[in-house]
């Protein structure tokens, strides 16, 4: 299994750009670290046996990672993927009237530091413009930066129809370094009690991983359809201009995408 995962700055300023090879999950891509050209050439050339035991090694490792890989899918029943009613089949979970003259997607990462940035900055003006009518606001959960990714995005579908965004406003308000432990399945149930979720099934289902198997669908068919930085944005369909990260931007961006 290839993956890879880069971060770099995107077409607009302080983004997250991310790669990730369909149906994997992502790593960091290692640094070009390691012995000198010297040693390189010593060990290209060195006993043949010594060059063959370190490929059955590796083979071994790779075959080991691969079990690994398949018997945590088969843990979170990925034969049989389950959609959250209340999502489109793309992952997009979707606010505002239908005959909003705009229609707005982000697609996100609840562990990106700049999707929370972007949270605060322009999330006010987003919610207005959702509530006057303006806009139609599309928010696509995605698992990029590693497994926490996966977990808060499958706990925000558990989260149910009536408490999705509340809940997703909760985990950017809340946002922990990535990766570093803190979502845990009683941190995540708890985040649940904070904002008021009644679903009887929302413990068990974070806990079960119900919807893991369709989180790692979202994020594959989003970086299929080209989306390789979170947060981007799609106004009127479109990718949004580098303006439209800040709140003067998108209200600007979402004017023109109307005609006006």
């Amino acid at each position: 299994m290839s993956v890879s995962k880069t971060r770099s700055r995107g077409a607009h300023p302080g983004t997250n750009s991310v790669r990730r090879a369909a149906g994997g999950k992502q790593t960091a891509r290692p640094q070009a670290r390691g012995p000198n050209r010297a040693a390189r050439r010593r060990g290209e050339t060195g006993p043949s046996w010594r060059r063959s035991a370190l490929v059955l090694g590796a083979i071994v490792a790779v075959v080991g990672v691969g079990v690994t890989v398949q018997a945590l899918r088969a843990s979170h029943g990925a034969s049989s993927m389950v959609r959250p009613a209340f999502a489109a089949a793309n992952g997009a979970v979707t606010e505002g009237t239908s005959s909003a003259a705009v229609t707005v997607t982000e697609y996100g990462d609840f562990q990106c530091p700049h999707c929370r940035a972007l949270q605060q900055t322009v999330g006010p003006t987003i919610r207005k413009l959702v509530a006057d009518g303006t806009i139609r606001f599309s928010y696509v959960p995605m698992a990029f930066l590693g497994n926490e990714s996966d977990l808060a995005s499958n706990a925000a579908y558990c989260s149910g129809s009536g408490s999705f965004w509340a809940y997703h406003d909760y985990l950017f308000a809340h946002q922990a370094p990535e990766n570093s432990g803190a979502l845990t399945t009683q941190t995540l149930t708890s985040f649940g009690s904070a904002v008021g979720v009644s679903s009887p099934g929302f413990a068990s289902c974070i806990e079960n991983g119900t919807y893991l198997p369709f989180v790692q669908h979202v994020t594959d068919l989003a970086s299929q359809a080209g989306v390789n930085q979170t947060p981007t944005l799609f106004i009127g369909g479109a990718p949004a201009p580098s303006s439209a990260y800040t709140a003067a931007g998108f209200a600007a961006a979402v004017r023109a995408a109307a005609g006006g």
